[in-house]
């Protein structure tokens, strides 16, 4: 298997999960453009599942929501490796969900990797506090 792919098992698909992770049970974490919600449970059947979405308040045009999306899902796949592993060597089961929240002036791939790239080590953090990362 390509570990650095997003395979259709790496994506939230069933709404109970999707729900549990807009529950109050679950956790955020805010960047200046994109939101980040997570929950950590063993009922999720691969160890890390991923959701994106941007909303249309955002941007009306369904093909300015595809592109964000597409650069959210890109980001992501290139700098989920460290987060899998952690998971996969704590057996720990982890769902997350992108949010873009605010519309992006001059828009660029590199501003939203650099986000998610932020996001993904904060949450790191959160998921290891021992850790001296």
């Amino acid at each position: 298997m390509k570990r650095n792919s997003l395979r259709s098992f790496e994506r939230i698909k069933h709404l109970k999960i999707i729900e549990k992770v807009f529950s109050k049970d679950a956790f955020s974490i805010y960047g200046s453009f994109v939101n980040v919600r997570y929950i950590l449970d063993t009922e999720i059947p691969f160890p890390l599942q991923a959701g994106f979405s941007v909303s249309k308040k955002l941007y009306k045009r369904a093909h300015d929501r595809n592109q964000y999306k597409r650069w959210l899902r890109e980001a992501y796949r290139i700098q989920k490796m460290p987060i899998l592993d952690h998971l996969e060597s704590q057996s720990q089961r982890l769902a997350i969900f992108f949010i873009l929240t605010k519309r992006i002036e001059n828009p660029k791939f590199a501003l939203i990797e650099s986000e998610i790239q932020m996001l993904l080590t904060r949450l790191m953090k959160k998921l290891n506090p021992h850790s001296t990362q």
